[in-house]
Parts: C-alpha cells; structure tokens; sequence
C-alpha cells in the first residue's frame, strides 16, 4: 500500500487512493440514505486497517475503535472535512477546477505487509 499509484506518475500512494475512494464511498451511502430531514439506518459500516502486525477499526475521531456504526451515526460523525478540487465540466466543452467539501473518515495508513486473510477472519 506504500507502493505508488498508477506506475508513479501522480505521486500518490496506493493506500492514499483507496482512502479516497471509501471515504467518497461512505459519503455517497450517507446521501443514499437521506430522505426529507433524516438519515436512515439501511446500512451499518465498518472499516477494518489491517498490517503485519494487527487488523483492527479504521475509523478515526469520535468513531475509533468501533467495528460497526449506524449510517446515520457515520454521517454526523467525519473525523474531519477538507476542501479539494475536482475536475468539472465549464459547460462550453472544456474543464474548470471546482473547489468541493470532501467529508473523511479515516486517514491512509501503510505499514509493512498486507495479509489479507487475517483481514477476513476478522471481518466474518
């Protein structure tokens, strides 16, 4: 996971790519969710961060340590929220950066090797 992403060339990490795409994974449950003034319970999420050396919760801030939280939980709770810039469409066929809210959950976190079936066990 500390290898880079995509042969390199964007200089991100492979564990930083993947907590992108969870954390905007968990965001888009917590909007699927919403209906009217409420958050609705369909789903409850755990994220496991796994190492040589332990497999253990992933989520950070007020959710650490839990293996599983309510969605409704899970979206009033972001251990913080970054603002970043997005690709959009300008409307005349070409792109503009947008500046976007980008709630997360958890950090990227890469230590050693990555044994997946320990990962498992402990998911089951």
């Amino acid at each position: 996971m500390e290898d880079p992403f995509g042969g390199g060339e964007a200089g991100r990490r492979k564990a930083e790519e993947l907590a992108t795409i969870l954390n905007k994974l968990i965001h888009n449950l917590c909007i699927r969710c919403a209906k009217s003034d409420s958050i609705y319970d369909y789903f409850h999420v755990g994220v496991l961060g796994y190492s040589e050396e332990s497999c253990k919760p992933a989520l950070g801030g007020e959710l650490s340590g839990r293996s599983l939280v309510p969605i409704s939980e899970l979206a009033s709770k972001p251990l913080r929220i970054e603002e970043r810039v997005k690709k959009s469409d300008d409307g005349a066929g070409g792109v503009m950066d947008q500046t976007v809210k980008f709630p997360l959950w958890f950090d990227p976190y890469w230590k050693g090797g990555t044994p997946m079936c320990a990962a498992l066990k402990e998911a089951t």
